[in-house]
């Protein structure tokens, strides 16, 4: 970070307390952090300067270093930093892994910590309680896919994770496309004997030909006979739940909506299903009877 002020890279005024130095720099940290920013080198490049300007002015003593002579008091801005070749704190890449490498405090051979804490274990174990949690093992991701029914009604499936790890996962009513559920505890287990990591399962509701959804509601069309929407009737409509029997009521015309109450997707927030809305679509003869013809022309 040649050039650049270590007070303008944190965000804090030159006159800040060591306590808001120490602050701005954890909340850029973990911000910029690269576990948390995988495949991203600007946030990778910015973690570096954000640990540099902290090495110039987190310490008391090397602030005042810096105040008055700049990095020029520590060897220049490339050459050891503040606490000598091997000394103060910075994160070195640990592991390489497909999503980027990880990165861990170290100390280096001067041994301590930085103001406020003891030793390097004190403070690497502050930095886990305060930004990264608990260590534990990765999740692990699955996409399942669930039909409108299921998503209605909800189910039990059984789902097969990498490495042949099977586990039965309950479907609530209600689910949406997008939404994840969560399984505690049923990641991947680190070689550390930390707490494994969780499953997550993101839910795809596959369409089904012939209905829409609106909200909780689904709409479907059906045809109706000339006869039928004069005279009423009764006419069989597939629902996903299976098929039902409409009563088609006299005098109907197209356009007109019939409701089939309690068969529609789950909705979460009234504790009830929604309903199916059935839109009728009067369907002529291709070719009229002469007498039906003769009817609609005295009728008209």
């Amino acid at each position: 970070m040649a050039g650049l002020d270590p007070y303008q890279v944190l965000g804090v005024a030159p006159n800040a307390t060591q306590d808001e130095i120490r602050a701005a720099y954890r909340r850029l940290a973990k911000k910029f952090h690269p576990d948390l920013n995988p495949g991203k080198p600007e946030a990778e490049r910015r973690f570096k300067d954000i640990s540099r300007a902290y090495e110039l002015i987190g310490d008391p003593e090397n602030r005042a270093k810096f105040d008055r002579a700049g990095e020029a008091a520590f060897g220049g801005a490339e050459g050891g930093g503040p606490f000598g070749a091997h000394g103060g704190p910075f994160y070195t890449r640990t592991q390489e892994g497909p999503g980027g490498g990880r990165y861990s405090f170290s100390f280096g051979r001067g041994g301590g910590g930085p103001e406020g804490f003891p030793d390097e274990d004190a403070f690497i174990e502050s930095l886990l309680r305060g930004f990264r949690g608990p260590t534990r093992g990765e999740d692990v991701q699955y996409r399942l896919e669930v039909s409108l029914g299921e998503a209605a009604r909800g189910a039990e499936r059984e789902v097969s994770f990498p490495g042949g790890k099977h586990l039965r996962v309950r479907i609530p009513p209600g689910v949406r496309s997008g939404m994840k559920l969560r399984l505690p505890g049923q990641g991947l287990s680190p070689a550390s004997g930390a707490p494994p990591g969780d499953a997550l399962i993101e839910i795809r509701v596959l369409p089904m030909e012939g209905f829409r959804q609106e909200g909780a509601d689904l709409h479907t069309e059906l045809d109706i006979p000339l006869g039928e929407a004069v005279k009423g009737g009764e006419e069989r409509v597939r629902t996903i739940d299976g098929d039902v029997l409409l009563r088609i009521p006299q005098g109907v015309n197209t356009g007109r909506r019939l409701k089939i109450a309690g068969r529609g997707l789950f909705d979460s927030r009234r504790g009830v299903r929604g309903d199916q809305i059935v839109s009728l679509r009067v369907k002529l003869p291709e070719r009229l009877a002469p007498e039906l013809e003769e009817a609609i022309r005295k009728w008209a």
